[in-house]
């Protein structure tokens, strides 16, 4: 059997085809335009069952139509405008942002450095976006 969306040789009982993930039973409406997994924020089919880079079922994915933020962006605001919560703005973490923003403002820049080894902590091991969408 041939998959009906790529054209490539699947299994006869397959459900799925292993090579685009769409579903060998198509969905009505599919528009079959790139959408981005929030597992792995890879693209992937609109109308593809599964991912076919991380395999989680797309429905259960949520699939999204905006693009990963460049995580090197996140980084480097990190390091120059981290003690005013600018990468926070940036990744769409509100809340954070503007406890370091008020924290550097408030204190006069007095506490500007414990904020600065927040933002360093930050840096290090945030890399998702506000929505989980890893930042590539």
């Amino acid at each position: 059997m041939y998959c009906q969306t790529c054209g490539k040789e699947i299994r006869n009982d397959a459900s799925v085809c292993i090579f685009c993930g769409v579903s060998t039973y198509r969905a009505m409406g599919a528009t079959g335009r790139l959408v981005f997994c929030k597992t792995c924020g890879k693209e992937i089919r609109d109308d593809a069952s599964v991912c076919i880079h991380c395999g989680v079922s797309a429905s259960a994915a949520y699939r999204m139509d905006f693009a990963p933020k460049p995580r090197i962006a996140y980084i480097l605001l990190g390091i120059f405008l981290g003690t005013l919560g600018i990468h926070n703005f940036y990744a769409g973490y509100t809340g954070k942002a503007v406890a370091q923003l008020l924290i550097s403002v408030l204190s006069f820049g007095l506490l500007a450095f414990g904020v600065f080894i927040w933002n360093i902590v930050e840096v290090c091991t945030v890399t998702t976006d506000v929505n989980g969408v890893y930042m590539t």
